[in-house]
């Protein structure tokens, strides 16, 4: 089960609406949107099948089907050049041999071409009118599979790059992921992927409003970087450049989204999710028990790190008022 304000929230950003407008605030504020659960049979479907231009341009699926549209429509070009020039049977049933590579088609049919050009020109009739406009049409339809081969290799090299692109959206996803399951986020009865679903919205979406994208050094790390003046250039904050891990800390704690193990913290003030040992008073065993914190170590950690990476997610005028 997805809320509808999650829901409303994911398909607003797949469709430009910033996170920050003040409509798409107010629509995903009602009452009624943030508590509706939508099921997974219709949620799942919106949000896989609906896609965005971009989206669509990495879809292995209509990628497929584009390009084999593509492909299907050069070759039959091709086919129509075959028998359209008097080719020996030997030739064509070397042509017909070629299967589903389109660009050794062009290649062949190219070379078939060129030989016949030298004949004529080489032929006792290579002056008369009729040899002068086949060599003529030859030489065009050579030009026209030239620059179908041009062609071919853009609609690959765009290939290419879109699997790069797939493959780099599949590595941050991934990343993502990886690091908020290591995160000590809240005990509030959602699914731990539900959690990590919904910290990787928070950190996307203060992203977004100040301009960040993650990206792989030559060794793999991310790193933060800040879209500026048409540049991409890393991230900074007070001279220092700004580490991933510690800017999502951040984030989940600017976002109550992130547990502590400190009662005594002023977490109310601060933005920090308080979920602390419970303590009882067992006055009829006489003693006290204790609730334990699930990842400990981790939790520690965070707060530690929280604390710190507040000031890079916080506002610059909450600040001096937080730390």
């Amino acid at each position: 089960m997805k809320l509808l304000s999650e829901l409303l929230k994911s398909l607003a950003t797949k469709a430009g609406v910033r996170a920050d407008d003040d409509n798409l605030k107010k629509l995903l504020d009602n009452d009624f949107i943030k508590q509706y659960e939508v099921p997974d049979e219709v949620a799942g479907p919106l949000e896989q099948r609906l896609l965005t231009e971009d989206s669509a341009v990495v879809n292995p699926m209509v990628k497929s089907k584009l390009y084999a549209q593509a492909l299907n429509g050069i070759d039959a070009e091709l086919e129509r050049v075959v028998d359209a020039f008097d080719f020996s049977d030997d030739f064509k049933s070397a042509y017909k041999s070629i299967d589903k590579n389109t660009n050794e088609k062009v290649r062949k049919l190219t070379d078939g071409l060129k030989s016949k050009v030298s004949e004529l020109k080489k032929s006792k009739t290579s002056g008369d009118p009729d040899s002068k406009a086949m060599i003529g049409a030859l030489e065009n339809q050579i030009k026209d599979l030239n620059k179908s081969q041009e062609d071919l290799k853009r609609m690959h090299a765009t290939e290419l790059d879109n699997m790069k692109m797939q493959n780099t959206t599949d590595k941050k996803n991934y990343l993502l992921k990886s690091m908020l399951a290591g995160k000590p986020l809240p005990k509030n009865g959602l699914k731990a992927e539900i959690n990590i679903q919904l910290a990787k919205t928070l950190l996307e979406d203060e992203m977004a409003k100040k301009h960040l994208l993650i990206s792989f050094d030559e060794a793999g790390n991310p790193v933060l970087k800040e879209k500026k003046d048409g540049a991409e250039i890393p991230y900074f904050f007070e001279n220092k450049p700004m580490d991933l891990s510690n800017f999502l800390d951040g984030v989940l704690a600017q976002n109550n989204f992130l547990q502590i193990n400190d009662q005594n913290d002023a977490s109310g003030s601060n933005g920090y999710q308080q979920a602390g040992q419970q303590q009882s008073n067992g006055n009829n065993q006489g003693q006290s028990s204790q609730q334990p914190l699930k990842n400990q170590a981790a939790a520690n950690e965070a707060m530690a790190k929280a604390k710190e990476a507040m000031r890079f997610a916080m506002p610059a005028q909450q600040i001096g008022a937080s730390v």
